[in-house]
């Protein structure tokens, strides 16, 4: 290794949040992911862990994964451009209704709609907002944690324009309903918890692992790797690759196919779920929009895709969804991924899982069926000619 890696290793290490420290990290998909991101020193196993996982937990487009020595993570403490981050963390449920439009026929006209749209400029950006709920404290008297925080991610597209993301962006971290707080409270009100993200690893061990209650850290990642500015499937690609990227349902399914296979499985729970995330991931690109639009076809018809009608989102935001099949039960009970769509925009408004049939320690928090225990909100993207404003960037 490089001696000036080796500093950038030290660096970031020195900068990253408790929710990273590897004391802290026992399994947890979101944990490894973002470690592995930011402290990864072995090149080939940091391009292997480019690839996304088969359901996303912290951003609604790829993990942008590069070269350790590009990523520099800076703390900062206000926000870029004067953005806003998510509501302050409260309960969240989503609500299908009896009746209401068909999902597959919604995502269909919507790809209808956007075929020939047209846009370009120096940045395409996105914003999100994320949240996870996990399970602390000591039976009887354990406790809801909710996350949240806001990414602001802007990719250039032009050679030679960097890619920034901010991360972190009002983040916080809290005891979810007010009974949660008191138990917090009972337990001596401790800054620093070891969490039970909800899923049992073999041999019934929990995994654990630590989440510090209050405001987070705000931290500005160049994303790009050379030209790289994205991944699909497992390889990080240009611009032109996405500009060239098959624009009709049927080629663009083809590559999709070859891409799953090219995983070999690895880290995907199943080709629907697979295929489901990457489409997804596509229409939150830089992407043309009859590209856009034939990831909406793809996922109309992606088999074991059910309708759910309408339902409203996170963020409070009526739309109409898809789900998964459910997962095998975890500790929280059986869950189900969802995604929402808003017809009037045409947009991607969440991806998110949800349980569908508490366990007995979801219901002795509180979590009860429609609640999402992750999520990944859109709350905008497109185009721009000026690249995002932040405190401090380096690297």
């Amino acid at each position: 290794m490089r001696e000036d890696d080796r500093t950038d290793l030290d660096a970031l290490a020195a900068a990253r949040p408790a929710a990273l420290d590897p004391a802290n990290l026992a399994g947890s998909r979101r944990q490894h992911d973002d470690l592995v991101m930011v402290l990864s020193t072995d090149p080939a196993a940091d391009r292997h862990a480019r690839r996304v996982s088969s359901r996303r937990r912290v951003w609604p487009v790829v993990v942008p994964v590069v070269g350790v020595a590009a990523v520099v993570a800076v703390v900062v403490g206000t926000l870029p451009g004067g953005s806003s981050g998510p509501a302050p963390a409260q309960p969240h449920t989503s609500s299908p209704q009896a009746s209401g439009p068909d999902a597959h026929v919604v995502l269909l006209n919507m790809a209808t709609a956007i075929q020939n749209q047209t846009g370009q400029g120096n940045y395409w950006q996105v914003t999100t907002d994320s949240g996870n709920t996990w399970i602390a404290g000591t039976a009887p008297d354990q406790y809801a944690i909710n996350e949240t925080s806001s990414e602001i991610w802007s990719i250039g597209v032009l050679s030679g324009e960097q890619s920034l993301m901010v991360m972190g962006v009002n983040e916080n971290t809290q005891p979810r309903t007010t009974k949660d707080r008191a138990r917090w409270q009972a337990a001596g009100s401790p800054t620093s918890v070891r969490i039970d993200p909800g899923v049992a690893k073999g041999g019934g061990e929990q995994e654990k692992l630590g989440v510090t209650i209050g405001a987070g850290h705000e931290s500005v990642l160049h994303t790009n790797d050379g030209g790289d500015i994205v991944a699909v499937g497992g390889n990080n690609v240009n611009y032109a690759y996405l500009r060239n990227l098959p624009s009709d349902t049927a080629g663009l399914s083809t590559l999709l196919d070859q891409l799953y296979t090219q995983e070999n499985g690895k880290e995907i729970t199943g080709k629907t779920a697979w295929t489901l995330n990457q489409a997804s991931n596509l229409i939150t690109m830089p992407v043309s929009s009859a590209v856009r639009a034939a990831a909406y076809r793809i996922i109309a018809g992606l088999p074991g895709i059910t309708s759910l009608g309408r339902v409203t989102d996170p963020l409070g935001r009526t739309g109409v969804g898809v789900a998964l099949p459910v997962f095998e039960p975890g500790d929280l009970g059986t869950v189900r991924e969802e995604l929402i769509v808003d017809p009037t925009t045409n947009s991607l408004l969440s991806d998110q899982e949800v349980i569908v049939t508490p366990s007995a320690l979801a219901t002795s928090v509180g979590l009860t069926a429609g609640t999402p225990i992750i999520y990944t909100a859109t709350t905008h993207t497109g185009w721009a000619d000026q690249q995002i404003n932040t405190p401090t960037t380096t690297g």
